[in-house]
């Protein structure tokens, strides 16, 4: 049960959320951390979330069995999911350079002689003086 726990984020919540399905559960605890164990393993994988938001959720729900949790890893995936779909389909398409369109990205700005800009700016100094 310690090992289970250990590998959440925080692994006294972990314990309480463990002990309860114990209480719950006795016959079948090897089942059950089994069950979490691969669970938080499918999670990480996929997605490299961490199994603390799965059991706040249990946690708050009283959830307490590896299929409530099984359930909660499932359900936040797939929200995750349709949120990065989401973003996705918002993101405007960024289009490459063609390299057949040189004259596009070979464009160089125009340079001004420096008397332009001393004559602005003593025209400026002018104005600001009446």
């Amino acid at each position: 049960m310690q090992q289970v726990a250990g590998r959440f984020p925080e692994p006294d919540q972990a314990t309480l959320f463990l002990k309860e399905i114990y209480q719950r559960k006795q016959r079948f605890m090897r089942d059950q951390l089994q069950k979490i164990q691969e669970v938080m393993n499918k999670a990480n994988h996929h997605s490299g979330v961490i199994g603390q938001a799965f059991l706040a959720y249990c946690l708050t729900y009283q959830l307490y069995s590896a299929a409530a949790f099984s359930d909660a890893v499932q359900h936040f995936m797939q929200q995750a999911k349709r949120q990065q779909a989401h973003q996705q389909e918002h993101q405007p398409e960024i289009k490459p350079i063609m390299l057949g369109h040189q004259p596009h990205w070979q464009v160089k700005a125009e340079i001004r002689d420096p008397q332009v800009y001393i004559r602005i700016m003593e025209e400026e100094s002018l104005c600001q003086k009446t």
